[in-house]
């Protein structure tokens, strides 16, 4: 088991709308960094992704960072 840190473009996009000053999504040190979510924080329901034909990583738990 390794942990992972993933995030999406379109959470990141989302959150900057809010803030006054806009913030890189590598602030939060993801490892693994996704575009094409259907809706800002969609990734955050997701209990499984496939990378390719040999790759799949499952949820355990989430992180507070």
């Amino acid at each position: 088991m390794s942990p992972f840190q993933l995030g999406s473009l379109e959470s990141i996009n989302d959150l900057n709308k809010r803030l006054p000053k806009p913030i890189k999504i590598y602030n939060f040190r993801p490892n693994i960094v996704v575009s094409g979510v259907d809706k800002p924080y969609g990734e955050d329901y997701w209990r499984e992704i496939q990378i390719g034909d040999q790759v799949k990583l499952r949820w355990f738990r989430s992180c507070l960072r």
